[in-house]
């Protein structure tokens, strides 16, 4: 053990530390350098670790605690960055070396890096503790890696490695593994709890920059009352006084091997990509309707609910006003339907009772007050509704109690959080619609490597409280501008699928300017457009074979919180630990490996849900109840024919 450790400074303490097995805490007044059977460390006084190649002496990597912060206060915004003045403390026990840097420098933040290092182990931890001392918001919080190579395979939002381009810039998100595999023998693993990262190249190297909060990876503006259309935008996190949180990353440095990754997907069960249909009920009449849901108005025809999107089995997230505008309820209000008409009570009935989620689109398609939406809330729960879709923020001249609007400043009269928490709301739609081109479903874009695209994230100034455990999540969303049939052609669903994606859409199923597109007059009756409704057929059997996830908003939302609490941890014995950090259970916990799966361990029991229709790299793990983690072996190569999913 002592010959593959030696500090060179404080060498005969640290030795003798080890030969006891005592925890030793020696501050690192000079730089000191450290032997590992994978790589040399010189910690430098600043508190940063250089990486080297023990062989060659050639560098790997230039470490954290190089820093960006960005912080406002009022209207005021200003930038911080590292100062160099970290004095590390080292602590040992057998093979593990713990080093610690404590910036308490600027007035704002005290930063704690930390990193945890097995001398026997190409793996190494870093931690970054941010401690507030002034209340702020944060516009960014960045963490710089400096690497002399600019060979590598970076993974891109379709989850696959591609080699690195020094021109281009790479964008990783929350939900998108942090993998970079550099020739050096450097590997992020995509083992990580940063928001993002971002691969780009300075000068001859390469820099990796991990965020642990950026505004852009949360984005929310709400449109200004009366105020011709307007926005303000309040993207930033809020932290006060004494707040504190954690972020961490995973890499491993090993000149002599590229070691293969294990990450989470962004579905369940195996299912390569996700497609949900979310729908906004503006201007759609009860005909309309049932044709895009069964097939046809007509519930005497054969045809009722063979076609369609709740005949094809496709999950949907259905809009829906609660109450008219007006007292008279003859008065032209929209051009839509409310739950107060019996006849369109009678089908949010049924399309709830076959699975379909309904959710308020607002209450009512103007204005509502406080007293309004708590009435409407309450006749929504009645379907468990735990969703909403604003409408019409539009301009500033109406429906202010819009997320988008006034809904989410505190101490405006129409400030609905604080209802939303009453029932238990969970999601709420972004007001985003993220572009793409071509008529893509795809939200993810793959192919544009630099784009941010935040799918679906947490803006703690949306918050009633952020103390408690009750959080809105928001989804951003693809418009498909009426013409859904142009979007989910079977050839853009394959591409979907290929480029493992996800899509939201943001649809107006009934609407009249969807005619020809989404449903048609077939001499007197209303009915699916034919080519849509094939193109549905064709999505169901994707669903059926495996390939194609097609939620509901709020169980897609119910995956994606729960996924991000889960950890793949790699073991120096080549298993991997999967950790549940969560309270509550997650089941379909899916993991693409880089190759074939030849057969698999979980807690020495075998497992046999991988191959066939999961797919040759990807393994689904049995439910891991909060709290649990569970030991995970894997053998690489064609999988036993033996292993059948029994």
């Amino acid at each position: 053990m002592i010959n593959k450790l030696k500090l060179k400074r404080n060498a005969l303490s640290l030795s003798l530390a080890m030969i006891l097995g005592i925890f030793i805490l020696i501050p690192l007044a000079q730089a000191a350098t450290l032997d590992t059977v994978y790589y040399q460390t010189i910690i430098n006084t600043d508190g940063s670790l250089t990486f080297k190649n023990k062989n060659t002496g050639a560098i790997i990597l230039t470490s954290s605690p190089q820093y960006y912060l960005n912080y406002c206060q009022g209207t005021s915004c200003f930038g911080i960055t590292t100062n160099g003045n970290i004095n590390p403390t080292s602590v040992t026990s057998g093979n593990f070396i713990y080093i610690t840097a404590i910036d308490d420098t600027n007035a704002y933040s005290k930063i704690t890096h930390r990193y945890e290092l097995d001398t026997t182990s190409p793996y190494v931890k870093y931690t970054v503790t941010i401690q507030y001392k002034q209340n702020v918001r944060v516009s960014e919080e960045r963490f710089d890696f400096t690497v002399p190579d600019q060979g590598a395979q970076v993974m891109t939002r379709d989850l696959r490695l591609v080699p690195f381009e020094p021109l281009k810039i790479y964008s990783s998100d929350l939900y998108t593994p942090k993998v970079i595999k550099f020739n050096n023998g450097l590997s992020f693993i995509g083992s990580d709890t940063m928001e993002s990262m971002e691969l780009y190249t300075q000068g001859t190297n390469s820099k990796v920059s991990f965020s642990s909060d950026y505004k852009g990876n949360h984005p929310h503006f709400y449109v200004i009352k009366n105020g011709a259309g307007q926005a303000t935008w309040i993207s930033e996190s809020e932290r006060s006084i004494n707040d504190t949180y954690s972020a961490s990353i995973t890499f491993s440095i090993d000149p002599s091997t590229s070691h293969k990754t294990l990450i989470k997907a962004r579905q369940p069960y195996g299912y390569d990509a996700s497609l949900t249909l979310t729908d906004h009920p503006d201007d759609e009449p009860i005909a309309a309707i049932k044709a895009v849901a069964y097939g046809t108005e007509n519930e005497n025809d054969p045809d009722y609910g063979t076609k369609g999107i709740v005949g094809r089995g496709l999950g949907w997230t259905k809009g829906v006003f609660v109450f008219h505008c007006y007292a008279n309820l003859d008065e032209d209000c929209y051009l839509s339907t409310f739950l107060q008409d019996p006849d369109f009570k009678t089908l949010t009935d049924k399309l709830y009772q076959d699975g379909v989620e309904i959710v308020g689109h607002s209450i009512t398609p103007l204005t509502d007050n406080r007293s309004t939406v708590l009435n409407g809330l309450q006749i929504l729960s009645q379907y468990g509704t735990r969703n909403w879709i604003d409408h019409g923020a539009g301009d500033g001249s109406m429906n202010w109690e819009d997320l988008a609007s006034q809904g989410a400043i505190k101490g405006d009269d129409n400030y609905i959080l604080d209802i939303f928490d009453q029932y238990n709301y969970k999601y709420a739609w972004s007001y985003i619609d993220l572009k793409t081109a071509n008529y893509s479903p795809n939200m993810l874009q793959p192919a544009s490597t630099g784009d941010i695209r935040p799918l679906f994230f947490y803006n703690n100034q949306v918050d009633d409280n952020t103390h408690d455990s009750k959080k809105i999540y928001f989804w951003s969303s693809v418009n498909t501008l009426l013409a859904p049939d142009l979007f989910y052609t079977n050839s853009n669903t394959d591409s979907l699928i290929n480029e493992r994606g996800v899509h939201i859409g943001h649809e107006y199923m009934g609407h009249a300017l969807s005619k020809n597109h989404a449903w048609y007059l077939n001499g007197s009756s209303i009915e699916i457009y034919p080519a849509f409704d094939s193109e549905l057929a064709y999505i169901a059997t994707k669903k059926e074979n495996g390939l194609l996830w097609t939620p509901t908003m709020s169980a897609f939302g119910d995956y994606l919180v729960s996924i991000k609490d889960v950890s793949v941890i790699y073991n120096n014995d080549g298993t991997y630990t999967v950790i549940n950090n969560g309270s509550s259970s997650v089941t379909g916990i899916t993991l693409l490996a880089e190759d074939n799966i030849q057969s698999a361990t979980i807690d020495n029991q075998s497992l046999v849900s991988f191959g066939g229709s999961y797919g040759s790299k990807e393994i689904v793990l049995p439910t891991l109840a909060g709290g649990q983690s569970v030991n995970l072996e894997i053998s690489y190569g064609t999988k036993d024919a033996s292993l059948v999913i029994g």
